[in-house]
């Protein structure tokens, strides 16, 4: 059984960090309940589990605004350098991002956010280098301006739905929010779990990565797969929210190998994918 720790701190979204402990209390016979923690919990709690230890638990960083979380996490803005979570990965322990928490984990960001609709706020920053990838971004140009002053929740409102092609050749729906996408030339040293649909047409940059930071797993997801219509003021047919599930299934299924085929079968069983 695994044990998620949800960080919960200036930056995170709180819709996005409440469905992602719905998401693992749903599925209770992979994960242990999730413990929700800030940046000062969260280095408390991992200080006391051993390397053996380590690839039982997992530290999630949920959608938000990527700049403040790196903040609060205290992150080196010139190195991106965060010891403690950076070791506790590389000795076995799990970490997914989500959006802002993928952004994070990257080696760097190049994204240009609209706000107050006035000139992109232009940010490029180096990440906590998890994965060998680069954070270009938005991946959508048609997402309304956001105010970064304002409760990120109601920026969640400015979300697309969007399409990805999974492993399985099968499409999906689920949501992005002013996220990036994973361009294909960095994305040759990690395994690319789903890629976007722009105007009709497969893209090669990766929308969902997965690969190894020293003995650790990493899955870095630029879309909301734990988001609801409701979350973010839109509407969806029963497929697409089954798709949704399937693919938090596919990105869940990579921290337990022992489940990882039943859970990717239970993606691939439903029926339901979008062709």
């Amino acid at each position: 059984m695994i044990t998620p720790y949800i960080l919960k701190t200036n930056g995170v979204s709180e819709h996005s960090s409440q469905r992602l402990q719905e998401a693992f209390t749903q599925r209770s016979s992979h994960f242990n309940q999730p413990i929700v923690v800030d940046e000062k919990a969260l280095q408390q709690h991992l200080a006391k589990i051993d390397s053996a230890e380590a690839p039982n638990h997992l530290i999630v960083v949920p959608g938000g605004y990527a700049p403040m979380i790196s903040v609060s996490l205290k992150m080196n803005t010139k190195t991106g350098k965060l010891a403690w979570l950076q070791n506790f990965v590389k000795e076995g322990g799990g970490y997914l991002g989500i959006c802002a928490g993928a952004i994070i984990g990257s080696s760097k960001l190049n994204h240009s956010v609209p706000r107050f609709m006035q000139a992109p706020l232009i940010t490029t920053y180096p990440g906590l280098g998890l994965l060998p990838v680069q954070a270009n971004g938005p991946a959508f140009n048609k997402l309304s301006p956001v105010s970064l002053t304002e409760n990120f929740d109601d920026a969640l409102k400015s979300s697309i739905k969007v399409r990805v092609q999974c492993e399985d050749q099968n499409m999906r729906t689920a949501y992005n929010c002013h996220g990036p996408e994973f361009p294909s030339a960095s994305c040759k040293d990690v395994n690319v779990l789903a890629t976007y649909e722009k105007d009709g047409k497969l893209s090669t940059a990766g929308a969902v990565v997965q690969g190894s930071y020293g003995k650790g797993n990493v899955v870095l997801s630029t879309i909301h797969t734990e988001l609801t219509a409701k979350d973010v003021d839109n509407t969806e047919t029963e497929a697409e929210s089954t798709s949704r599930s399937e693919l938090t299934n596919l990105l869940l299924a990579s921290f337990i190998p022992e489940e990882n085929e039943e859970l990717h079968l239970q993606a691939a069983d439903s029926n339901v994918s979008e062709k």
